[in-house]
Protein backbone atom coordinates (compact mmCIF):
# COMPACT_ATOMS: atom_id res chain seq x y z
CA UNK A 1 0.00 0.00 0.00
CA UNK A 2 1.18 3.36 -1.18
CA UNK A 3 1.77 5.41 2.31
CA UNK A 4 -0.15 8.74 3.20
CA UNK A 5 2.06 9.80 6.27
CA UNK A 6 -0.45 13.12 6.35
CA UNK A 7 -3.90 14.43 5.94
CA UNK A 8 -4.47 16.38 3.09
CA UNK A 9 -7.02 18.21 1.49
CA UNK A 10 -7.24 15.82 -1.52
CA UNK A 11 -7.32 12.73 0.64
CA UNK A 12 -10.86 14.53 2.78
CA UNK A 13 -11.97 15.14 -0.53
CA UNK A 14 -11.43 11.76 -1.26
CA UNK A 15 -13.35 10.42 1.37
CA UNK A 16 -16.14 12.52 1.31
CA UNK A 17 -15.59 15.61 3.62
CA UNK A 18 -18.24 18.04 3.32
CA UNK A 19 -17.70 21.89 2.07
CA UNK A 20 -18.05 23.30 5.83
CA UNK A 21 -15.64 20.35 6.71
CA UNK A 22 -13.22 21.55 4.55
CA UNK A 23 -13.33 25.11 5.63
CA UNK A 24 -12.90 23.89 9.41
CA UNK A 25 -9.70 22.11 8.20
CA UNK A 26 -8.07 25.00 6.24
CA UNK A 27 -9.07 27.17 8.42
CA UNK A 28 -7.35 25.39 11.44
CA UNK A 29 -4.38 24.35 9.52
CA UNK A 30 -3.01 27.11 6.86
CA UNK A 31 -1.11 24.61 5.51
CA UNK A 32 -3.59 22.36 4.55
CA UNK A 33 -3.84 23.15 0.70
CA UNK A 34 -0.55 21.29 0.13
CA UNK A 35 -0.22 18.91 3.34
CA UNK A 36 -0.57 19.48 6.73
CA UNK A 37 2.93 19.19 7.51
CA UNK A 38 4.37 18.05 10.69
CA UNK A 39 0.83 18.46 12.34
CA UNK A 40 -1.18 16.42 9.96
CA UNK A 41 -1.07 13.38 12.14
CA UNK A 42 -4.57 11.58 13.18
CA UNK A 43 -4.13 12.48 16.51
CA UNK A 44 -3.31 16.37 15.78
CA UNK A 45 -6.36 16.96 13.65
CA UNK A 46 -8.43 14.82 15.74
CA UNK A 47 -7.62 16.46 18.80
CA UNK A 48 -8.08 19.85 16.88
CA UNK A 49 -11.29 19.07 16.11
CA UNK A 50 -12.31 18.30 19.60
CA UNK A 51 -10.67 21.45 20.56
CA UNK A 52 -12.53 23.84 18.69
CA UNK A 53 -16.13 22.32 19.38
CA UNK A 54 -16.69 19.63 16.26
CA UNK A 55 -16.09 16.48 17.89
CA UNK A 56 -18.50 15.20 15.18
CA UNK A 57 -15.66 15.53 12.24
CA UNK A 58 -13.30 13.50 14.64
CA UNK A 59 -15.77 10.71 14.89
CA UNK A 60 -16.19 10.90 11.27
CA UNK A 61 -12.62 11.12 10.31
CA UNK A 62 -11.92 8.18 12.42
CA UNK A 63 -14.34 6.33 10.57
CA UNK A 64 -13.20 6.80 6.91
CA UNK A 65 -9.51 8.49 7.49
CA UNK A 66 -7.69 5.33 5.07
CA UNK A 67 -5.39 3.15 7.50
CA UNK A 68 -2.19 3.89 6.51
CA UNK A 69 -2.00 7.81 7.85
CA UNK A 70 0.28 8.48 10.78
CA UNK A 71 -0.89 7.94 14.54
CA UNK A 72 -4.05 6.41 13.04
CA UNK A 73 -4.12 3.31 15.26
CA UNK A 74 -7.17 1.53 16.50
CA UNK A 75 -6.36 2.95 20.35
CA UNK A 76 -6.04 6.71 18.38
CA UNK A 77 -9.58 6.33 16.55
CA UNK A 78 -11.47 4.92 19.32
CA UNK A 79 -10.65 7.74 21.72
CA UNK A 80 -12.10 10.10 19.95
CA UNK A 81 -15.77 8.20 19.77
CA UNK A 82 -18.36 10.45 21.97
CA UNK A 83 -21.00 7.79 22.49
CA UNK A 84 -21.35 4.06 23.02
CA UNK A 85 -22.99 4.08 19.55
CA UNK A 86 -19.84 5.81 18.23
CA UNK A 87 -17.83 2.96 19.31
CA UNK A 88 -20.18 0.30 17.93
CA UNK A 89 -20.13 1.82 14.27
CA UNK A 90 -16.68 1.98 14.66
CA UNK A 91 -16.10 -1.38 15.27
CA UNK A 92 -18.19 -2.46 12.14
CA UNK A 93 -16.93 -0.18 9.81
CA UNK A 94 -13.31 0.77 10.75
CA UNK A 95 -11.28 0.07 7.67
CA UNK A 96 -9.29 -3.31 7.25
CA UNK A 97 -5.74 -2.40 7.53
CA UNK A 98 -5.67 -0.34 11.01
CA UNK A 99 -2.79 -1.36 13.53
CA UNK A 100 -4.55 -2.83 16.40
CA UNK A 101 -8.16 -3.12 14.90
CA UNK A 102 -8.53 -6.83 15.16
CA UNK A 103 -11.17 -8.79 15.76
CA UNK A 104 -11.03 -9.34 19.03
CA UNK A 105 -10.92 -5.15 19.81
CA UNK A 106 -13.81 -4.53 17.41
CA UNK A 107 -15.79 -7.06 19.17
CA UNK A 108 -15.41 -5.71 22.62
CA UNK A 109 -17.02 -2.30 21.75
CA UNK A 110 -20.11 -4.36 20.52
CA UNK A 111 -22.28 -3.55 23.73
CA UNK A 112 -25.31 -5.81 22.67
CA UNK A 113 -26.03 -9.63 21.27
CA UNK A 114 -27.40 -7.30 18.05
CA UNK A 115 -23.94 -5.53 17.46
CA UNK A 116 -22.14 -8.13 17.38
CA UNK A 117 -24.17 -10.04 15.00
CA UNK A 118 -23.91 -6.94 12.89
CA UNK A 119 -20.24 -6.64 13.07
CA UNK A 120 -19.82 -10.21 11.84
CA UNK A 121 -21.74 -9.44 8.81
CA UNK A 122 -19.87 -6.44 7.99
CA UNK A 123 -16.18 -6.71 9.47
CA UNK A 124 -13.65 -6.96 6.68
CA UNK A 125 -12.63 -10.38 5.59
CA UNK A 126 -9.13 -9.49 5.92
CA UNK A 127 -8.91 -8.11 9.65
CA UNK A 128 -6.66 -10.15 11.85
CA UNK A 129 -8.85 -12.95 13.69
CA UNK A 130 -12.30 -12.34 11.98
CA UNK A 131 -12.32 -16.40 10.87
CA UNK A 132 -15.86 -17.54 9.68
CA UNK A 133 -15.53 -19.55 13.11
CA UNK A 134 -15.33 -16.41 15.26
CA UNK A 135 -18.23 -14.88 13.31
CA UNK A 136 -20.41 -17.85 13.77
CA UNK A 137 -19.75 -17.75 17.69
CA UNK A 138 -21.54 -14.74 18.01
CA UNK A 139 -24.82 -15.26 16.18
CA UNK A 140 -27.83 -15.65 18.26
CA UNK A 141 -30.38 -17.73 16.23
CA UNK A 142 -30.87 -19.83 13.34
CA UNK A 143 -31.78 -16.59 11.39
CA UNK A 144 -28.95 -14.57 11.79
CA UNK A 145 -26.74 -17.89 11.07
CA UNK A 146 -28.42 -18.12 7.81
CA UNK A 147 -27.96 -14.17 7.15
CA UNK A 148 -24.39 -14.81 8.30
CA UNK A 149 -23.64 -17.60 5.73
CA UNK A 150 -25.86 -15.37 2.82
CA UNK A 151 -23.53 -12.03 3.14
CA UNK A 152 -20.47 -13.06 5.11
CA UNK A 153 -17.41 -11.22 2.94
CA UNK A 154 -15.61 -13.79 0.37
CA UNK A 155 -12.33 -13.84 1.98
CA UNK A 156 -13.42 -14.72 5.42
CA UNK A 157 -11.07 -18.07 6.28
CA UNK A 158 -13.65 -20.69 6.63
CA UNK A 159 -16.30 -19.21 4.80
CA UNK A 160 -16.47 -22.16 1.78
CA UNK A 161 -19.43 -23.41 0.65
CA UNK A 162 -19.99 -25.86 2.12
CA UNK A 163 -19.65 -23.96 5.82
CA UNK A 164 -22.35 -21.57 4.52
CA UNK A 165 -24.96 -23.86 3.30
CA UNK A 166 -25.02 -25.82 6.55
CA UNK A 167 -25.89 -23.07 8.23
CA UNK A 168 -29.29 -22.25 6.17
CA UNK A 169 -32.43 -23.83 7.92
CA UNK A 170 -35.02 -23.80 5.48
CA UNK A 171 -35.23 -24.77 1.77
CA UNK A 172 -36.07 -21.06 0.92
CA UNK A 173 -32.14 -20.18 2.45
CA UNK A 174 -30.79 -22.57 0.70
CA UNK A 175 -32.14 -20.96 -2.77
CA UNK A 176 -31.59 -17.94 -1.34
CA UNK A 177 -27.73 -18.38 0.05
CA UNK A 178 -27.27 -19.97 -3.94
CA UNK A 179 -28.73 -16.86 -5.55
CA UNK A 180 -26.67 -14.37 -3.25
CA UNK A 181 -23.56 -16.13 -2.32
CA UNK A 182 -20.46 -13.71 -2.85
CA UNK A 183 -18.60 -15.13 -6.22
CA UNK A 184 -15.56 -15.67 -4.83
CA UNK A 185 -16.08 -18.21 -2.46
CA UNK A 186 -14.59 -21.56 -2.57
CA UNK A 187 -17.21 -24.06 -3.60
CA UNK A 188 -19.82 -21.84 -4.80
CA UNK A 189 -19.43 -22.62 -8.38
CA UNK A 190 -23.04 -22.66 -11.24
CA UNK A 191 -23.70 -26.18 -10.56
CA UNK A 192 -23.51 -26.03 -6.42
CA UNK A 193 -25.83 -23.14 -6.47
CA UNK A 194 -28.26 -24.76 -8.67
CA UNK A 195 -28.24 -27.78 -6.60
CA UNK A 196 -29.69 -25.35 -3.75
CA UNK A 197 -32.74 -24.43 -5.73
CA UNK A 198 -35.87 -25.73 -4.75
CA UNK A 199 -38.22 -25.07 -7.60
CA UNK A 200 -38.53 -23.56 -11.11
CA UNK A 201 -38.68 -20.26 -10.18
CA UNK A 202 -35.73 -20.65 -7.96
CA UNK A 203 -34.09 -21.61 -11.03
CA UNK A 204 -35.00 -19.41 -13.21
CA UNK A 205 -34.40 -16.41 -10.54
CA UNK A 206 -30.71 -17.64 -10.09
CA UNK A 207 -29.92 -17.60 -13.94
CA UNK A 208 -30.95 -13.85 -13.78
CA UNK A 209 -29.07 -12.89 -10.79
CA UNK A 210 -26.29 -15.01 -10.34
CA UNK A 211 -22.82 -12.93 -10.00
CA UNK A 212 -21.11 -13.26 -13.74
CA UNK A 213 -17.96 -14.89 -11.93
CA UNK A 214 -19.31 -17.65 -10.81
CA UNK A 215 -17.89 -20.73 -12.03
CA UNK A 216 -19.91 -22.50 -15.02
CA UNK A 217 -22.67 -19.37 -14.81
CA UNK A 218 -22.55 -18.97 -18.54
CA UNK A 219 -25.64 -18.15 -20.59
CA UNK A 220 -26.01 -21.58 -22.07
CA UNK A 221 -26.01 -22.29 -18.45
CA UNK A 222 -28.63 -19.73 -17.03
CA UNK A 223 -30.87 -20.55 -20.25
CA UNK A 224 -30.96 -23.59 -19.79
CA UNK A 225 -32.57 -23.29 -15.74
CA UNK A 226 -35.30 -21.40 -17.10
CA UNK A 227 -38.49 -22.93 -17.33
CA UNK A 228 -40.87 -21.09 -19.83
CA UNK A 229 -40.57 -18.51 -22.88
CA UNK A 230 -41.05 -15.82 -19.96
CA UNK A 231 -38.47 -16.88 -18.21
CA UNK A 232 -35.90 -16.82 -21.26
CA UNK A 233 -36.83 -13.59 -22.39
CA UNK A 234 -36.68 -12.46 -18.68
CA UNK A 235 -33.49 -13.89 -18.83
CA UNK A 236 -32.40 -11.87 -21.90
CA UNK A 237 -33.94 -8.56 -20.55
CA UNK A 238 -31.76 -8.46 -16.62
CA UNK A 239 -28.97 -11.20 -17.54
CA UNK A 240 -25.53 -8.96 -16.26
CA UNK A 241 -24.03 -7.61 -19.20
CA UNK A 242 -20.83 -9.76 -18.56
CA UNK A 243 -21.75 -12.94 -18.87
CA UNK A 244 -20.03 -15.25 -21.01
CA UNK A 245 -21.98 -15.70 -24.49
CA UNK A 246 -24.65 -13.26 -23.18
CA UNK A 247 -24.48 -11.24 -26.27
CA UNK A 248 -27.93 -8.89 -27.59
CA UNK A 249 -28.51 -11.59 -30.36
CA UNK A 250 -28.51 -14.22 -27.93
CA UNK A 251 -30.61 -12.05 -26.10
CA UNK A 252 -32.71 -11.27 -28.52
CA UNK A 253 -33.45 -14.83 -29.63
CA UNK A 254 -35.53 -15.59 -26.05
CA UNK A 255 -37.41 -12.34 -27.19
CA UNK A 256 -40.66 -13.92 -28.85
CA UNK A 257 -43.22 -10.99 -28.71
CA UNK A 258 -42.92 -7.49 -30.49
CA UNK A 259 -43.78 -6.04 -26.45
CA UNK A 260 -40.61 -8.60 -25.49
CA UNK A 261 -38.26 -7.10 -28.37
CA UNK A 262 -39.30 -3.61 -27.16
CA UNK A 263 -38.47 -4.24 -23.02
CA UNK A 264 -35.17 -5.78 -24.32
CA UNK A 265 -34.35 -2.79 -25.92
CA UNK A 266 -34.94 -0.86 -22.70
CA UNK A 267 -33.41 -3.15 -20.33
CA UNK A 268 -30.81 -4.68 -21.81
CA UNK A 269 -27.64 -3.67 -19.56
CA UNK A 270 -25.73 -0.78 -21.77
CA UNK A 271 -21.58 -2.94 -21.89
CA UNK A 272 -23.79 -5.88 -23.45
CA UNK A 273 -21.77 -6.62 -27.40
CA UNK A 274 -24.14 -5.48 -30.21
CA UNK A 275 -26.73 -3.87 -28.39
CA UNK A 276 -26.13 -0.39 -30.02
CA UNK A 277 -28.88 2.40 -30.05
CA UNK A 278 -29.12 1.11 -33.72
CA UNK A 279 -30.38 -2.09 -32.33
CA UNK A 280 -32.34 -1.39 -29.64
CA UNK A 281 -34.44 1.34 -31.82
CA UNK A 282 -34.97 -1.90 -34.35
CA UNK A 283 -36.92 -3.79 -31.43
CA UNK A 284 -39.54 -1.28 -31.48
CA UNK A 285 -41.82 -1.52 -33.72
CA UNK A 286 -44.44 1.54 -32.46
CA UNK A 287 -43.99 5.18 -32.35
CA UNK A 288 -44.71 4.81 -28.62
CA UNK A 289 -42.03 2.16 -27.87
CA UNK A 290 -39.28 4.17 -29.98
CA UNK A 291 -40.16 7.17 -27.55
CA UNK A 292 -40.47 5.13 -24.70
CA UNK A 293 -37.43 4.10 -25.46
CA UNK A 294 -35.84 7.44 -25.93
CA UNK A 295 -36.67 8.37 -22.42
CA UNK A 296 -35.27 4.73 -20.55
CA UNK A 297 -32.58 3.44 -22.49
CA UNK A 298 -29.68 2.87 -20.47
CA UNK A 299 -26.91 5.82 -20.42
CA UNK A 300 -23.90 4.50 -22.03
CA UNK A 301 -25.27 2.83 -25.07
CA UNK A 302 -23.45 3.26 -28.06
CA UNK A 303 -25.39 6.36 -30.09
CA UNK A 304 -27.98 7.01 -27.60
CA UNK A 305 -26.96 10.70 -27.63
CA UNK A 306 -29.55 13.15 -26.58
CA UNK A 307 -29.92 14.22 -30.29
CA UNK A 308 -30.79 10.48 -31.02
CA UNK A 309 -33.13 9.67 -27.82
CA UNK A 310 -34.96 13.32 -28.54
CA UNK A 311 -35.41 12.52 -32.39
CA UNK A 312 -37.68 9.29 -31.52
CA UNK A 313 -39.91 12.12 -29.70
CA UNK A 314 -43.72 12.03 -30.75
CA UNK A 315 -44.54 15.23 -29.28
CA UNK A 316 -44.38 18.42 -26.73
CA UNK A 317 -45.74 16.27 -24.16
CA UNK A 318 -42.68 12.80 -24.93
CA UNK A 319 -40.16 15.59 -25.52
CA UNK A 320 -40.98 17.27 -22.17
CA UNK A 321 -40.84 13.77 -20.39
CA UNK A 322 -37.55 12.98 -22.23
CA UNK A 323 -36.00 16.30 -20.02
CA UNK A 324 -37.07 15.03 -16.89
CA UNK A 325 -36.24 10.78 -16.99
CA UNK A 326 -33.65 10.73 -19.85
CA UNK A 327 -30.71 9.42 -17.22
CA UNK A 328 -27.75 11.20 -15.94
CA UNK A 329 -24.40 10.41 -18.26
CA UNK A 330 -26.14 11.02 -21.41
CA UNK A 331 -23.58 12.95 -23.90
CA UNK A 332 -25.65 16.08 -24.71
CA UNK A 333 -28.40 15.94 -21.85
CA UNK A 334 -27.45 18.74 -20.02
CA UNK A 335 -29.98 20.94 -17.90
CA UNK A 336 -29.77 23.94 -20.95
CA UNK A 337 -31.16 20.71 -23.35
CA UNK A 338 -33.68 19.46 -20.88
CA UNK A 339 -35.01 22.71 -20.27
CA UNK A 340 -35.27 24.09 -23.62
CA UNK A 341 -37.55 20.86 -24.44
CA UNK A 342 -40.08 22.08 -21.60
CA UNK A 343 -43.17 23.08 -22.77
CA UNK A 344 -45.20 24.62 -19.77
CA UNK A 345 -44.27 26.25 -16.07
CA UNK A 346 -45.52 23.05 -14.66
CA UNK A 347 -43.22 21.18 -16.93
CA UNK A 348 -40.29 23.39 -15.94
CA UNK A 349 -41.18 23.10 -12.04
CA UNK A 350 -41.07 19.22 -12.57
CA UNK A 351 -37.85 19.00 -14.19
CA UNK A 352 -36.38 20.95 -11.48
CA UNK A 353 -38.20 18.36 -8.96
CA UNK A 354 -36.69 15.66 -10.92
CA UNK A 355 -33.77 16.28 -12.79
CA UNK A 356 -30.85 14.67 -11.14
CA UNK A 357 -28.20 17.10 -9.71
CA UNK A 358 -25.22 15.12 -11.45
CA UNK A 359 -26.31 16.38 -14.96
CA UNK A 360 -24.34 19.27 -16.09
CA UNK A 361 -25.18 22.49 -15.17
CA UNK A 362 -28.39 21.70 -12.89
CA UNK A 363 -26.92 23.12 -9.83
CA UNK A 364 -29.10 23.64 -6.90
CA UNK A 365 -29.91 27.61 -7.99
CA UNK A 366 -30.95 26.18 -11.40
CA UNK A 367 -33.20 23.96 -10.27
CA UNK A 368 -34.73 26.03 -7.85
CA UNK A 369 -35.66 28.74 -10.38
CA UNK A 370 -37.11 26.17 -12.40
CA UNK A 371 -39.37 24.74 -9.47
CA UNK A 372 -40.16 28.71 -8.64
CA UNK A 373 -41.36 29.52 -12.44
CA UNK A 374 -44.49 27.35 -11.52
CA UNK A 375 -45.65 30.00 -9.13
CA UNK A 376 -45.68 33.21 -11.25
Amino acid sequence: MTATPEITTEMLRSIGACAECMTFFEGHFPSARATFQARATFRAVAQACVDHGKPAYAVWLALYCPADVRDATWEARLAVQDSAADRVRLGQECPAGVPGATWRARLAVQDTARGRALLSLYCPASVPGATWAARLAVQCSADDRALLGRICPAGVPGATWRARLAVQDTADDRAWLGQICPPDVPGATWAARLAAQDSAADRALLGRICPPSTPGATWEARLAAQDSAADRAQLGQECPADVPGATWEARLATADTAAGRARLGRYCPPDVPGATWEARLATADTARDRARLGRECPAGVPGATWEARLAVQRSAGDRAWLGQECPAGVRGATWEARLAVQDTAADRAWLGQECPASVPGATERARAEARRAERF
